[in-house]
């Protein structure tokens, strides 16, 4: 390992942030997690959910831009299971909006991914499931 790879992987990150988690220490989690970021690629994007998991219930905004991040690079893919992926991570966004008594940014949120994505059919019908709306199944 030449020095150059060895500085970029040091600290080790993902060690840092399981350990925090571990000791419900969700500040230090958002501080190795933003660290990382800076970094970039795959591996925030991987991290991103375990982090807003963690982090959730103490940095509720914190956690909501992980999610939200992390659904609109899933949309960006332009394919159905990917349009699924980003319905967890839109349900998981919510659960917080919902106990954090946020309904009407939820509903904002909503309305602007629709207009965002009125081009795709089949994320629409990812939206219309999280709000509890019924696709229409179309008779040949």
């Amino acid at each position: 390992m030449t020095f150059t790879e060895l500085t970029r992987s040091f600290p080790d990150t993902a060690v840092l942030i399981a350990i925090a988690i571990q000791e419900k220490r969700n500040d230090d989690v958002l501080l190795w997690y933003e660290r990382a970021g800076k970094r970039g690629g795959y591996w925030q994007d991987h991290q991103g959910e375990t982090v807003a998991e963690a982090v959730q219930k103490t940095h509720p905004a914190e956690a909501l831009a992980i999610w939200l991040r992390l659904a609109q690079a899933q949309i960006a893919l332009t394919n159905p299971a990917a349009y699924q992926m980003a319905g967890v991570s839109l349900t998981k966004m919510k659960t917080v909006y919902r106990r954090t008594g946020r309904l009407s940014e939820w509903e904002r949120l909503l309305v602007a991914l629709r207009t965002e994505n009125a081009r795709k059919p089949r994320m629409i019908e990812v939206l219309d499931g999280l709000e509890g709306k019924r696709s229409r199944i179309l008779k040949p």
